[in-house]
């Protein structure tokens, strides 16, 4: 099953839907420097979201296949973009938010390990470009002095064919040149022209080279642009993580905090619930026993007050009986 498109991947590389492969890589390598995520000052979230997109723009449209399938869905996608356009302006923030766990689904030590893979293999790349660079150069200064000699020689040829050199032999008095001489003089020529020719065939094989170097460079750059910011994602994904995990660790500490004095309140309230029962029961104590005192102290006084009653009842009745004695021994003496 074919994939489906939703960008118009001409209008993000600025190119005709006729544009070779040759002018999307250059309006790539324009866009690419001036929309580079480095370079924004503000929103760099936009930036790396815009960014993405130019790097998917470019690979799709480079590939010949995937290029051919969207070129079929190119019209009904370019519909679909007018459409977007005239009825809402979605947030670039959206796009990263789905682009978002694809981008960070490695770790940080995976995405280094990457970086250091496309780093060595980029040092690798400008090394040979270097040496490249360096036989190149050098054909073209070996090329430069073949070329000076050909002309040299080509120009003496010409001057010995006039008439005026002709003349000029009776008078310089040179000495002829014999068959053998001319013979080597072309073979050096001949010589001089196949060497040009090989050394022009190797630079022209040398400058290939040296552009699809320069070629395979400015991909692993892009590579290399896109793994440090997957290593910046994941590094702000993990800072982020561990931001939320301390801060659920300090509500936890706060919780088991307010947990501990909760109960240390509910100990304290109980304690002084148990030392007030305590204190009340003490009271009601001490009431029933100063009760129990009181009525122990009125039962004496009453049994006392009896007792008193009953001893001066008895006192009188004993002085009654002694005065009615006295009484009666009075009338029988008188």
């Amino acid at each position: 099953m074919a994939p489906v498109h939703t960008d118009d991947y001409y209008a993000v590389l600025e190119i005709s839907q006729t544009a070779s492969v040759a002018f999307i890589k250059a309006s790539y390598r324009r866009l690419a420097k001036l929309k580079h995520p480095d370079k924004a000052l503000q929103d760099q979230a936009k930036a790396t979201a815009e960014f993405q997109r130019l790097q998917h723009a470019y690979s799709v449209l480079c590939d010949s296949e995937q290029r051919l399938i969207y070129d079929r869905q190119y019209e009904t996608v370019r519909r679909a973009c007018k459409a977007d356009t005239t009825k809402t302006n979605v947030p670039p923030q959206q796009t990263t938010s789905r682009e978002g766990p694809d981008q960070t689904k490695h770790s940080s030590p995976e995405w280094e390990r990457k970086l250091q893979e496309l780093l060595t293999r980029k040092a690798t790349k400008d090394s040979t470009l270097f040496e490249e660079k360096r036989q190149a150069n050098r054909l073209r200064a070996d090329l430069k002095i073949i070329n000076e000699e050909v002309t040299r020689f080509e120009k003496e040829e010409a001057a010995s064919s006039k008439w005026t050199a002709y003349f000029a032999s009776f008078v310089v008095k040179e000495t002829p040149k014999t068959d053998e001489d001319k013979t080597k003089r072309h073979t050096d020529q001949l010589h001089r022209t196949a060497t040009q020719r090989i050394k022009e065939h190797l630079l022209k094989q040398r400058e290939k080279v040296i552009g699809k170097l320069e070629e395979d460079i400015i991909e692993i750059e892009t590579e290399i642009i896109g793994v440090r910011l997957n290593i910046f994602a994941a590094k702000h994904e993990a800072e982020a993580h561990q931001a939320r995990q301390r801060q659920a660790e300090a509500a936890e500490r706060i919780r088991a905090e307010q947990e501990r004095l909760r109960k240390e309140r509910e100990t304290r309230a109980r304690a002084e619930a148990e030392r007030a029962a305590q204190a009340a029961e003490a009271a009601r104590y001490v009431r029933q026993k100063q009760a129990e005192a009181a009525e122990r102290l009125r039962a004496e006084q009453e049994r006392i007050t009896k007792e008193l009653e009953a001893r001066f009842k008895a006192e009188a009745t004993r002085r009654e009986k002694e005065n009615e004695e006295a009484d009666r021994g009075l009338l029988e003496t008188a």
